[in-house]
């Protein structure tokens, strides 16, 4: 009974934790998004909230339609709906928007956990670790400082996939396409690597983690055929930097490593469960498919970025569970694969906060 109480304690202590930490960088983010002209998105957004504050729902989603030509309430909605009593600027609105982002990720995180029968304290100890990530890493960083739609869509989509009834399945795909219309093109790619997966076991891994690759290759190559077509000016899509390149090998590099601690796990001493056997299948399937689909958009770091979210929604679950499972010397490695990814988010986030 004590025992009992005590791991009760435990885990209500490392959930208000993980409360505390996306409060906190909650509120560093919204205050940079207000203090940063140059974070555009958040301004757009924030001019959407505000007519549906002073419009009926009805003529709002008319408005929404007639300027974007899309009917993608969802964000809209569920901030009034839960946040609008403190919403008073741009800053509130903004940590309502971070808020909910980042605690779906960790939602996300914590129900994965579960689904790969990790013990419930464990899996908050993880959530808590992910908060730092999503945060802090640049990868996530980035997406959670500046594209809260999609963000919030492919999370809802990625836990309406790990769940086995259909029915909640479609209810969250439904939810994730009202936030953002890219999630019916992601539910089209999830759902085809789920299904090779898991109905294709004569196929080895590494086959499905190669034809994932080819094939998001091969979508890279038609969208750098659309872009030369549909380009304007200079007729190219290009960064004044080379962020684009630089994130890109540097995620490359962080799958990679990962790939081979999979590859040879029975060296490095990693006991992986079947369950997390077949949700790492999963997720690399479908992050590979990503770094293929965004190879010919590495000169543009915004376009990257975008093509790149839904490896950045998921990629870090893999992350969690190579780190939950290895030893110590593994973990070392691991936390040193991190590193210049944290590096990059904390300057970024300097660099932001300065205003410069």
């Amino acid at each position: 009974m004590l025992s009992i109480r005590i791991l009760s304690i435990k885990s209500v202590f490392a959930l208000l934790l993980c409360v505390f930490l996306i409060v906190l960088f909650s509120y560093i983010f919204s205050w940079i998004v207000d203090e940063n002209p140059t974070i555009t998105d958040a301004r757009t957004y924030y001019f959407y909230y505000d007519l549906l504050v002073s419009e009926s729902v009805g003529n709002f989603a008319n408005l929404l339609t007639l300027e974007t030509g899309k009917t993608e309430l969802g964000i809209y909605l569920t901030i009034y709906a839960f946040f609008s009593y403190f919403i008073a600027d741009l800053q509130g609105f903004a940590f309502s928007c971070i808020f909910l982002v980042i605690s779906l990720l960790a939602f996300f995180v914590y129900y994965s956990a579960r689904k790969v029968d990790v013990e419930p304290l464990r899996s908050l100890g993880l959530v808590l670790f992910s908060v730092f990530i999503f945060a802090l890493w640049y990868p996530s960083y980035a997406s959670v400082l500046w594209v809260w739609r999609s963000h919030i869509a492919f999370t809802l989509l990625f836990i309406g996939m790990l769940n086995r009834r259909l029915f909640v399945c479609i209810i969250f795909l439904i939810a994730s396409i009202l936030f953002h219309y890219s999630s019916a093109f992601l539910a089209v790619v999830v759902g085809a690597i789920f299904l090779l997966n898991s109905r294709f076991q004569t196929i080895s891994v590494g086959t499905k983690f190669f034809v994932s690759l080819v094939v998001g290759l091969g979508g890279s190559l038609l969208v750098g055929i659309l872009k030369q077509a549909v380009a304007t000016g200079d007729g190219v899509w290009e960064s004044e930097t080379n962020t684009g390149f630089f994130v890109y090998i540097y995620v490359f590099v962080f799958v990679a490593v990962q790939l081979f601690l999979l590859n040879q796990r029975r060296i490095f001493d990693i006991d992986l469960s079947t369950k997390e056997l077949a949700m790492l299948g999963r997720i690399f399937c479908v992050v590979l498919f990503f770094l293929g689909l965004s190879a010919t958009s590495i000169n543009s770091h915004q376009d990257l970025m975008r093509i790149m979210q839904p490896a950045f929604v998921i990629l870090p679950m893999a992350y969690l569970i190579f780190l939950n499972k290895s030893k110590s010397y593994v973990r070392l490695l691991l936390l040193a694969l991190l590193a210049p990814g944290m590096i990059m988010g904390i300057k970024s986030a300097y660099v932001y906060w300065g205003g410069v």
